[in-house]
């Protein structure tokens, strides 16, 4: 006799996938760059993202890479693959995820653009946005400065 799955089971073999298929439809890049900036195998998240291949649900170190890379709250990620202990206990340590702010079109850009670069780029990046906003013009800086240019991997 065939064992019954419970319907929260089932709800959740189908929310975690929608919710994966969506921070990588969100981050605007494919599903191979997505697993890669989560320390993810192309298998491993497609097991992940399919249905049909879901079980036995991601660990609670595999929710917390999906988190890290997408930027989707570590509890809501936790909470949906079944970790609710553990998704609770980030929020009682951090506090609820709050809402996303609004962005303007710009800066929705902008951040889909940082999102989609290697992390060298990513750095180098940042580096630039803190040394502009650290000087408040385009003045040079000293190369010693902790806000000076560094071009990082490459």
């Amino acid at each position: 006799m065939a064992k019954k799955k419970h319907r929260k089971t089932r709800s959740r073999e189908t929310r975690m996938p929608q919710l994966v298929a969506s921070m990588i439809r969100e981050r605007g890049g494919n599903a191979t760059d997505f697993a890669r900036d989560a320390g993810l195998t192309l298998p491993q998240l497609s097991r992940i993202t399919s249905p049909a291949r879901y079980e036995p649900p991601p660990g609670v170190l595999t929710c917390l890479k999906l988190s890290r890379a997408s930027g989707v709250a570590a509890a809501l990620v936790l909470r949906t693959a079944g970790h609710t202990e553990f998704a609770l206990l980030i929020e009682q340590l951090v506090g609820k995820a709050e809402h996303p702010p609004d962005y303007t079109s710009r800066e929705q850009e902008i951040i889909k653009a940082l999102r989609n670069m290697r992390m060298h780029e990513r750095i180098s990046f940042t580096n630039l946005i803190l040394l502009v906003g650290a000087t408040g013009s385009r003045e040079p800086v000293d190369p010693s400065s902790p806000f000076a240019p560094r071009v990082v991997g490459g």
